[in-house]
Order: structure tokens, then sequence, then C-alpha cells
């Protein structure tokens, strides 16, 4: 039984990832995509990792363990291959972990993996909404009329090679920079109703265009973050089949869980809400019972919010508060399990760069007792 799962398993991972190799993804969706990642809560990483996560889990508990995420495509890089920028690779993680249990001993091996079901934050082409590629594109145009602008205001018949080809580095530099200040005054002086059509925009998006290059931001920059960060909120729904070795009773058991997060708002919002479902299904052994059994077989599920209390400059999640409920219930002829009804909150501090520290309270409101634990975790991006 167990071989042939296994065997399904890499069957459907070998022809997912053939079909995903014809996948092109252009430089401008890619961009995108980064973008997109940066914009992720931790919250999101920890349910399905852009590249690699590392984790020491529940610390300050009995049952800790440090666990490893990682993608195929990262994989595929340390492989030294030649980077392959297709969606299956980057949307599958392998999951393994290694369980603690008392005076440090190893107690349990757990591998998996986890793949989106859907998994809207990330881009294809076809992905990106009319709309969207619209405002991309006319502001391409609109860029593009402005330096011209900017050159007939500037320059004459008169004007050198030398002094036009600074002219255009200090541009390119301007663009990769996002930041168009030394050409504030200039601005200030273009007719942009004359020389800049507005090519269909609604009047409030090119006055807010302008409005922009008159303070020296790079409208078009500003977009793209929008769009990103747009997508960073929209619809992720994973599922991880995963296989447990219990080293203390000598069996394997057997655990499956599917998550579920969404931002709370469609529109750009800075620190935004998200919501998240999430559930399992656990088969393992009644320890009350000396032989090999599977009469515990415990459903979870669990309804939350997760919030973004802090934000660097760039709009970048630094701290996050998550309030969760909790239900365990027991189908399973394990008589010594209670159902529990947890009230729960997680505080997600960013040490620096990609530390995290997760910080757990959970509440038993049936038996008054609180429980705390932390965690800290590392997510690398490709």
């Amino acid at each position: 039984m167990k071989t042939k799962l296994y065997l399904t398993i890499i069957v459907l991972l070998f022809f997912n990832s053939i079909k995903a190799q014809n996948e092109n993804i252009s430089p401008e969706i890619n961009k995108i995509n980064k973008l997109v990642n940066n914009y992720k809560t931790d919250n999101t990483k920890e349910i399905l990792t852009t590249f690699l996560r590392a984790a020491l889990n529940n610390i300050s508990a009995e049952d800790k363990s440090f666990s490893l995420n990682t993608t195929l495509y990262a994989i595929d890089s340390l492989l030294a291959h030649p980077k392959n920028n297709n969606r299956f690779l980057k949307q599958t993680s392998l999951d393994l972990k290694l369980s603690l249990g008392d005076n440090s001993k190893f107690s349990d091996f757990n591998a998996g993996f986890t793949t989106s079901i859907i998994n809207k934050k990330d881009l294809k082409d076809k992905y990106l909404e009319k709309d969207d590629r619209l405002l991309l594109e006319k502001n391409t145009l609109v860029q593009a009329d402005v330096k011209k602008a900017l050159i007939k205001l500037k320059f004459s018949d008169t004007t050198t090679k030398e002094e036009l080809d600074q002219f255009h580095t200090a541009w390119r530099k301007a663009e990769s920079e996002g930041d168009f200040t030394e050409f504030i005054e200039d601005f200030n002086e273009i007719d942009f109703n004359k020389n800049v059509p507005n090519y269909g925009l609604s009047d409030g998006v090119y006055e807010s265009i302008v409005n922009n290059y008159k303070k020296g931001k790079d409208p078009f920059r500003i977009a793209f973050n929008e769009i990103a960060e747009r997508y960073s909120r929209k619809l992720l729904w994973t599922i991880s089949p995963a296989f447990e070795y219990d080293s203390e009773n000598n069996q394997p058991n057997y655990l499956v869980t599917t998550k579920l997060t969404k931002g709370i708002s469609g529109s750009v919002e800075r620190k935004p809400w998200e919501l998240e479902v999430y559930a399992s299904f656990r088969i393992s052994k009644d320890t009350v019972r000396i032989d090999r059994n599977y009469d515990n077989q415990i459903g979870l599920i669990s309804l939350g919010v997760n919030k973004i209390l802090l934000e660097n400059e760039k709009q970048e999640p630094k701290m996050e508060f998550k309030f969760f409920t909790q239900l365990e219930h027991q189908f399973g002829n394990n008589e010594e399990f209670n159902n529990i009804f947890t009230l729960n909150s997680t505080l997600r501090i960013n040490l620096f760069k990609s530390v995290w520290l997760p910080i757990t309270v959970k509440y038993d409101p049936d038996n008054g007792n609180f429980f705390g634990f932390f965690s800290i975790a590392a997510n690398l991006s490709d």
C-alpha cells in the first residue's frame, strides 16, 4: 500500500514538472513575482515557502522540533542546473521535520510535500489582469513621451553628443532607482497637456502620474509596486500530505493538511489583514494500547486573521499579529482524548533580514489553561 502511494506521488510530481517546463514567464512578470514575495507576510511564507525556510519550533515546549521546507526550484538551483522559471517547481516544496522528545532525544521524523491547489499570488503572463497590464503599458508610453518632452525643453540643435549622453545616463539611473528628483524643476516646466498624451487613462490616474513626476517620483515604479502588492493579497490554497515515523512506538503515522489564506481587502492597503483557514487529519497510535493500531484519528480545524503591525519604508512586513481559534476532534476509538477548543495568538517579529521570531500563546477556556512557546524561523529567497 505504501509503495503504491509513493509511486503515485512521484508520478504526479514528474508529469506536473514536465508540463511546467513549457511555461515561459516574461522578465516583467518575474520582476513582479519578486516584488510579490517581498510583500508576502511571514504567515504566508510559513504556508508555502518561496525558496527555503528553516525553523526551530516550540523551543520552550517539550515537543520541540526542527523543520526544513525547500522548493523543488531551490533543489534544482543547488544542483547547478540553469534556473528554471516554471511555476510547479516554485510552488511545490519538500517538507522535513525532526521532532525531539524528552532530553532532546530523537522521537519522530516527518517527511512530505506541499503543493498549491490555487495560487493566485504567483503570476504567469495570462494571470496579469487586463487593467494592470494596460496600466503598465500606458505608463511606459507616458514615460517615453515625458522623456521626449524633457529633451525638447532642455536641448537645442547646438547640443553636443556628450551632453545628450550625460542626460541619457542620468535618466537611466533615475529609472533604475525610481527616483527622478534631479529632474523636478524641468518636469514642472513641461506642458503635459500639450506634449504628453493620456493614452486613455482616466483623469484621476493621469493627474496622479503627472503629479508624481512633478514630485520626482517614478509613476511606472509606483504602478509596478501597487500591482505586486495587490497580488500578494490574493488567494493561496495548499495541500500537504506527510508520512511520520514514530520511533518510540516503532510505527508509521500519516498526516494531511490543507491551508488557505487571502487578503481581506482586494485593493492596495497598507498594513493589510489576511484571512486564514487551516484543517488537518492525523492518523496515529493510541498509546494506551500496546499493539500497533491507528485508533488515534484527530481532525483539526482552525480559523483566524493575520494583521501586519509594522512595515519598513518599502511596505515589507516587519511585525505581524495573528488571532485564531482551533478545534481538535477525535474521530477514532481513542477514548482518552477529549475534544479541545483553544483561543490562540501569534506575534511575529522580524529580528533582522530574513529571520523571524514567532511567539504563540494558546488559551484553553474549558480548563482555564495558558500555553506559551516561541520559535525562530529564517526565510531565504531566490
